[in-house]
């Protein structure tokens, strides 16, 4: 419940960032929680919207409302895995974990009259899925979006008949499985020599491919400098692409140097 009450809108970061009030709630597919029985369900984020949902929904659900201190619906009982995971493209993760939602959004009559606040749902979505993250994190789970849904067979499922409410995105949560088929490799910091009376040569710098090459954002800025004089230089992590851009460069580890420095992008 704390998780599901992580998400409902309150006067504070990161939910004071939007610049409209809220239009999402969430149809959630409930797993595999303790105190929950497997079933579908909605957290209604603005109690106002309580009634146009009922109306909207298919005629069936029962609405019972499971807490009394968040506004959580219970629509149906059952297992919802096989029809989690067919809305979210026959993908596992939405039937396999401890739950999954879609976030549903008022659509049609927002932006009838203002479309350009389009953008404003997916922002108001995307802080609902960082929460979700965060939430997950902290109780030893995983979390992960899901951006490749049948919003078609959500329409179908709530027997929605008309476009004032549309299915935008889905998340789920569970415990995590490692994929094995995955490495990382350790960054490692590596000298080498060069002669700034050639051009540099690719053997120059393989053995920085590893380091070097695949870690671009370790290297957007940094402290340059000439060399002086002539002969040999070590230089320390310049990146490959740098060092193919131009005459050879050292990096000022301390930020001093016999001439001055400059700031230079890598490539």
């Amino acid at each position: 419940m704390q998780t599901l009450s992580a998400t409902l809108p309150r006067e504070c970061s990161p939910f004071d960032a939007l610049p409209t009030t809220t239009n999402l709630h969430l149809v959630i597919f409930v797993h595999q929680v303790e105190r929950l029985s497997p079933g579908l369900y909605c957290l209604v984020r603005d109690i106002q919207d309580l009634k146009v949902l009922q109306q909207s929904f298919a005629d069936e659900f029962s609405w019972e409302r499971i807490d009394q201190d968040i506004p959580l619906y219970l629509l149906v009982e059952g297992d919802v895995r096989t029809a989690a995971a067919r809305a979210s493209c026959h993908q596992a993760i939405a039937g396999d974990s401890t739950f999954s939602l879609c976030m549903l959004a008022r659509f049609e009559s927002l932006l009838k009259g203002a479309p350009w606040l389009y953008p404003c749902l997916f922002w108001e979505s995307g802080i609902i899925g960082q929460v979700l993250y965060l939430e997950a994190e902290q109780k030893g789970l995983r979390g992960t979006g899901i951006g490749c849904f049948f919003d078609d067979v959500i329409h179908q499922l709530l027997k929605l008949a008309d476009h004032e409410w549309q299915d935008l995105y889905h998340f789920t949560i569970g415990m995590p499985v490692e994929d094995t088929r995955l490495q990382t490799l350790r960054l490692t910091v590596t000298s080498v020599i060069m002669d700034n009376t050639r051009a540099p040569k690719w053997d120059d710098f393989a053995s920085l491919q590893s380091s070097a090459l695949y870690c671009r954002p370790l290297f957007q800025s940094m402290r340059v400098s000439t060399p002086p004089h002539g002969g040999s230089l070590r230089g320390e992590q310049l990146p490959v692409r740098q060092l193919f851009h131009g005459s050879p460069r050292v990096i000022s580890q301390t930020g001093q140097s016999q001439e001055s420095t400059r700031t230079r992008s890598a490539p």
